[in-house]
């Protein structure tokens, strides 16, 4: 087979719309304009092999390029990027291309548009990154308008902004955590009466330091699950580019899941000595001396007078 002539006016100085032959030196390759998650390597090693056969070479698709105006030293490639590594690999200096002139928001624009009909097939996360392209050329459009640009459903982006919403309000947790992870307070009896007791009763003295040993662990836990939260939050953020296990889970439901567990710690942390056995060890304490936040709230209010609350 010959090889395929190439169509279209070689761009020597200034562009012209339609279709072109154009130096590789002056194609631009701006990341803003990649709807690709990332970039097939297999796919540029084949290109390359097409383009290097010169006897069998197979014909492409020309690529898409956005030009600011006439004088622009170089043009935006907005569909194409395989084809240009390719190239490059195979030792070409020019390729023929599709040249539109418009702003750089009319190139993202494109960008978010490419790749619905050919080239490599598009993964969920090249569809998600087209969505985000799109909002970020074009942010005062509609859903339907988003979808219709990209090639995906409504749904697709419906869910998209929801997954970013949840993800914001997660930010907003976050920063909040060191006033919400206070370590909880323990009602001790009144000073006096602690002195007093802990000189003459070696056991309550033993019972208080067991206190403060559980409220301890108590808040080891609450920063653990801050570091947990955290961790998702990061992970679904950076999810956005490239696809990992925090795609398939829910972001808020986690975090409301780590805030019943925190009030379930909060619960059963010391809240004071038992009322009921003074310290002693009880069925209502389960022989510990003293009661969690959740005992103590059970505890009838006649039974609590030996503790200031």
């Amino acid at each position: 087979m010959a090889k395929r002539k190439s169509k279209g006016v070689r761009v020597t100085g200034k562009w012209s719309e339609g279709e072109s032959i154009v130096d590789i030196s002056r194609l631009l390759l701006d990341k803003d304009m990649q709807a690709r998650a990332k970039i097939c390597n297999e796919a540029v090693d084949e290109y390359a092999e097409g383009m290097a056969d010169t006897e069998n070479n197979k014909p492409l698709p020309p690529i898409s390029v956005v030009v600011s105006d006439e004088d622009a030293k170089q043009g935006w490639v907005v569909d194409g990027w395989h084809r240009v590594l390719a190239a490059l690999k195979a030792g070409l200096s020019e390729l023929p291309a599709v040249v539109k002139f418009g702003t750089r928001t009319d190139a993202m624009a494109a960008a978010a548009a490419a790749n619905q009909q050919h080239g490599v097939r598009r993964t969920n996360a090249d569809k998600r990154l087209s969505v985000m392209l799109i909002r970020r050329a074009l942010p005062d459009s509609s859903v339907a308008s988003w979808a219709a640009q990209c090639g995906v459903t409504r749904t697709f982006v419906y869910n998209l902004i929801q997954k970013e919403r949840d993800t914001e309000l997660a930010m907003l947790d976050i920063e909040s955590v060191p006033k919400q992870m206070a370590t909880p307070q323990i009602v001790e009896l009144d000073a006096e009466t602690k002195a007093s007791s802990e000189e003459h009763d070696p056991q309550i003295a033993l019972v208080m330091k067991r206190m403060a040993i559980a409220t301890r662990d108590a808040s080891t836990l609450f920063e653990l699950i801050a570091t947990i939260k955290q961790k998702i939050v990061i992970a679904a953020a950076a999810n956005a580019a490239e696809p990992d296990i925090t795609t398939f889970l829910n972001v808020q439901t986690m975090l409301c899941d780590l805030e019943a567990v925190k009030s379930a710690i909060r619960n059963a942390s010391p809240h004071s000595i038992c009322p009921v056995c003074g310290g002693m060890g009880c069925a209502m304490c389960r022989q510990r001396g003293w009661v969690s936040v959740q005992q103590y709230k059970l505890i009838p209010k006649s039974q609590r007078e030996g503790v200031a609350e």
